[in-house]
């Protein structure tokens, strides 16, 4: 182990606009920016969703930003200050060790939280949020204070899990994206919402002209194409199938074609 060859202070700042654009203005040869990290960011700020979380700006004995770029761009983004920890006095050379790590995901973040099936958890909640912002072809990321903010508001999620691991092993829906349509279904009819998505997986019962079946067909066809839809198509189709099956009508149009709108589930307001 190699004694240090600085000293190396730190200490919880108030991080205004202008004292992010001081230290911004010393950020020599630091990596791309994400402009779509930066707005992230910038609307958990905005939102105050932005929490003194131990991560740090980092500033070496020169006087060199070496990390934190994002979070000071997003500081002057949005305008408004925030408490972070800075650690300054870093030797140079250590730059190169800096975010070697692996990226913690929403569904590392649940589970550290306490969620028996923390992934499955967060991908349901995206898909919730896109559903619900009008964005479900949209390429939407949550961060980990928007996803708990959406298991807060919509906990019934958590009991949709098993069935959407039920029709996940049919192969025929993502397994989060069967979550989060259990779960909406539910808010209409509770069960109907699980007699509709049991049958999806199993296929038991079903009449000829049963909505139901003829989704099961669609999306058994999906999985052996060579190109397959993406997945809001797929929850599309469920949708429309759902509607249809709700209202006692045929299994005529379900099939979506790129392009067209995302269905509304009925009887949700």
């Amino acid at each position: 182990m190699h004694a240090p060859t600085s000293t190396i202070s730190a200490y919880d700042d108030l991080a205004t606009p202008e004292k992010a654009s001081q230290w911004l203005r010393n950020n020599p040869n630091n990596r791309r920016k994400s402009k779509a990290g930066i707005r992230k960011l910038a609307q958990v700020i905005v939102n105050g969703e932005w929490k003194l979380n131990g991560e740090s700006i980092i500033i070496d004995a020169t006087g060199r930003l070496l990390d934190g770029q994002h979070r000071l761009e997003a500081v002057m983004v949005a305008q408004k200050p925030v408490y972070c920890v800075v650690v300054e006095g870093v030797n140079p050379d250590a730059f190169d060790s800096i975010d070697q790590g692996r990226k913690r995901t929403n569904g590392d973040v649940f589970e550290i939280m306490g969620e028996a099936d923390g992934g499955m958890l967060s991908a349901a909640c995206a898909w919730v949020y896109r559903y619900q912002h009008s964005a479900m072809f949209a390429q939407v990321r949550l961060t980990p204070q928007q996803a708990a903010n959406v298991l807060d508001v919509h906990s019934g999620l958590r009991e949709s899990v098993p069935m959407g691991r039920l029709v996940g092993k049919s192969r025929l829906c993502p397994p989060s994206v069967a979550t989060a349509l259990h779960y909406l279904f539910s808010k209409v009819d509770g069960e109907y919402a699980q007699e509709f998505m049991g049958r999806l997986a199993d296929g038991a019962g079903l009449e000829e002209d049963s909505p139901i079946l003829h989704l099961r067909k669609l999306l058994s066809n999906n999985q052996m194409a060579t190109a397959k839809l993406p997945a809001p198509y797929i929850a599309g189709m469920i949708v429309r199938a759902w509607n249809r099956w709700m209202n006692g009508q045929s299994r005529k149009g379900i099939a979506m074609k790129q392009g067209e709108s995302f269905p509304r589930i009925e009887g949700i307001v």
